[in-house]
């Protein structure tokens, strides 16, 4: 985070599931933890889509400052800017931002709209680990090699894709959530190359770094096997069989004495299975027990407590692991709050989003009771509705909101307006060459 807030502001459009504004936070163990506040307008008992970044739904990014300081969005509500609305973000301080949802109705007929705030966490993966190891003991990740050779070299060993490590894998069982290994999965294996393992003379080395005197040293591997058939390699020339372990295993290897000073670790693969390897640790044999792995699923359901105030409210969010709330200030008494428990909006039937009924207020459920609820993905989203915003033909409504972290001060819907005002007014001309004139508009 703090390398990060180096370059880039506090809050800015980071999301990569939907538009709206985000805040990259710090989290007790988790690493790249994103809180993510979406503004969805909708004209009642329609088919609203959530404003998802990766497909076709209607929304256009429209103004930004350099500095992300501002920018907006277009949705498109019905077609050819009968109904839309402009969705604008403008920095108030470093740890708040505005929300200004505006509705056009160029219809002929009085519209009831409404605007979501969907507010969730991010993990980048649904389980953290905490590894519990012996006082005097040395831990190294499987992807710190030194070293690391296929017996059968392939076209991209010294030129992998995305920053990633040679031999490196996404997989939440593994502690860091990366492993070392093939995956038929990742766009690098080809059939006719062998995974890490499966053909004879594979070698992975290691230097480490070795603080500590062991008299009689033991290695820990945690490791998964590739399919149901167990693995062997040398380990620093003694041949060591990896039993079966789809699900995860680990195993101990006797090293004995162990001086202090650099120590040098070296694997060769035998030729009997594909391998995938986690982490590492030395510690004297007989505290090896002392090696626990306890995996937890993160939670991504806030605790949330709710305040009127005298135009509108102030929704507190307080996820676990994160130091303060997350405070969601409404100026209209027409809110309420609803919640989603997945991580796919696109799970919820777009009518219910769409729907200011109480009755309608489990998201999940289907009209018909017909079809299971859906859950594509791990997740939660607290959603905060500002409902009953009823529009003449030929005019407006515009609704403000404040995200912030740990509260703020807060001042009028006027006031906002002219912050708005100023901040919209400022965003740089675009400059066009010759060739792009043409799409100036």
């Amino acid at each position: 985070m703090s390398k990060m807030s180096e370059v880039m502001p506090k809050w800015g459009p980071y999301s990569k599931k939907y538009s709206g504004v985000s805040r990259v936070t710090e989290h007790e163990t988790e690493k790249g933890v994103r809180f993510d506040l979406i503004s969805l307008p909708a004209v009642s008992n329609t088919d609203a889509k959530a404003p998802n970044v990766t497909i076709p739904v209607g929304v256009h990014p429209w103004d930004a400052k350099s500095d992300y300081s501002f920018y907006s969005y277009r949705q498109d509500l019905e077609w050819k800017d009968v109904i839309y609305s402009d969705v604008s973000f403008t920095r108030l301080s470093d740890e708040s931002v505005l929300v200004r949802t505006e509705i056009f109705n160029n219809s002929e007929l009085m519209q009831n709209c409404l605007v979501n705030y969907f507010s969730s966490i991010q993990f980048p993966f649904p389980t953290s680990y905490k590894i519990s190891l012996p006082n005097k003991s040395i831990k190294f990740d499987a992807l710190d090699y030194s070293e690391f050779t296929y017996k059968t070299s392939r076209p991209w060993d010294n030129e992998t894709m995305d920053a990633m490590h040679k031999g490196e894998f996404f997989d939440d069982r593994f502690t860091s959530h990366r492993g070392l290994g093939d995956r038929d999965d990742n766009r690098y294996i080809l059939p006719k190359y062998p995974r890490l393992g499966e053909e004879k003379g594979d070698k992975i080395v290691y230097e480490i770094r070795n603080n500590y005197s062991f008299s009689d040293a033991a290695l820990y591997i945690r490791y998964r096997t590739a399919e149901d058939k167990a693995s062997s390699f040398t380990v620093n020339g003694k041949r060591v069989i990896f039993p079966s372990a789809e699900n995860m295993g680990e195993i101990t290897v006797p090293i004995g004495n162990v001086d202090k000073g650099d120590y040098t670790l070296v694997l060769v693969s035998e030729g009997e299975g594909g391998m995938e390897f986690d982490f590492f640790a030395i510690c004297e044999k007989d505290e090896v027990d002392k090696i626990i792995v306890k995996a937890k699923k993160n939670n991504f359901v806030p605790e949330v407590k709710v305040r009127d105030e005298i135009c509108g409210k102030t929704v507190e969010i307080k996820y676990e692991g994160v130091e303060k709330p997350f405070v969601l200030r409404t100026f209209n008494d027409e809110t309420r709050l609803r919640s989603i428990p997945s991580g796919c909006l696109e799970d919820v039937p777009t009518p219910r989003i769409s729907q200011p009924d109480k009755s309608f207020d489990n998201m999940m459920e289907t009209f018909s009771g017909e079809f299971s609820w859906k859950h594509s993905d791990e997740g939660y989203y607290q959603n905060t509705l500002v409902h009953t915003l009823y529009i003449e033909p030929g005019k407006s409504h515009t609704e403000y909101a404040v995200i912030s972290y740990g509260g703020t001060e807060y001042g009028t819907p006027e006031d906002y307006e002219k912050l708005y005002l100023s901040a919209s007014g400022s965003v740089e001309s675009l400059s066009y060459n010759d060739s792009g004139k043409k799409y100036e508009f």
